[in-house]
């Protein structure tokens, strides 16, 4: 039987999440115009403006086709963010982190306008990437915090300064796991803190036969591996020091 996992941590590790989605669209129609049907949806946004300082003409696009993934256009609510590039949409959200039923609900609504358009089709990738930092006052970040066991060359690797990279399929789910130590994070009001970060992105690499009626139950899947995997990460005493509540 599978280990009952903690609804929240006390002491909330999130600083970031992610969930991105992309598709086909023509010509520079998904930058052009999705951040006018956004801003109307959503708007008005404390900040917006592009990421890159020009538009990317289309035979730089066709040198590189890595850059139609990129976002180009980004708008700023508060803690959400929105971004837009060629083919991709993503929606993320800085902590202080709502809970996934009121985040999920915002990822659902973009996720929505974004189907909705004749322009865009052809949805192929689905992603969930959660980026925690777990840090412990008047402590130094050490790997001996997770459930990992890594050594190089017969030497054990622990309060090491170190950057580890994972990945693993799973039917139609690439899971990407990152660790990294040590990092410096500082959210509003409060002080910087240093610890060790867990990155876990849940991808889902293959075509969709009909997006807008699939992709909820695609993102509630790999909702439940991303948390799945982030809490095996973790040993018994750091969850218990982090403060789990299971209601």
């Amino acid at each position: 039987m599978s280990q009952e996992l903690p609804t929240r941590l006390r002491s909330e590790p999130i600083v970031e999440v992610v969930s991105e989605v992309r598709f086909d669209a023509a010509g520079d129609a998904a930058v052009n115009l999705l951040p006018g049907i956004l801003h109307e949806k959503f708007g008005p946004f404390d900040q917006q403006g592009r990421t890159f300082p020009v538009a990317l003409p289309p035979e730089m696009l066709a040198s590189d086709p890595s850059l139609a993934f990129r976002s180009q256009v980004a708008m700023t609510k508060e803690n959400r963010i929105i971004q837009v590039g060629p083919k991709v949409v993503s929606v993320a959200l800085r902590a202080p982190y709502p809970g996934w039923t009121e985040f999920s609900a915002f990822i659902c609504k973009v996720f929505d306008v974004v189907c909705a358009q004749s322009f865009i089709n052809r949805f192929d990738w689905l992603s969930l990437k959660y980026l925690d930092v777990v840090s412990f006052d008047g402590e130094s970040p050490t790997l001996g915090w997770l459930n990992a066991d890594v050594a190089l060359g017969g030497n054990k690797i622990d309060e090491q300064p170190s950057a580890l990279r994972v990945e693993y399929v799973e039917g139609a789910v690439t899971t990407v796991v990152q660790v990294s130590s040590p990092v410096q994070t500082q959210q509003p009001g409060q002080s910087a803190r240093t610890g060790v970060l867990i990155d876990v992105d849940t991808i889902h690499r293959e075509e969709f036969s009909d997006f807008p009626g699939q992709y909820r139950e695609v993102l509630e899947q790999l909702h439940g591996r991303n948390k799945n995997q982030f809490f095996s990460l973790l040993t018994d005493d750091t969850k218990r020091r982090l403060g789990p509540e299971y209601t």
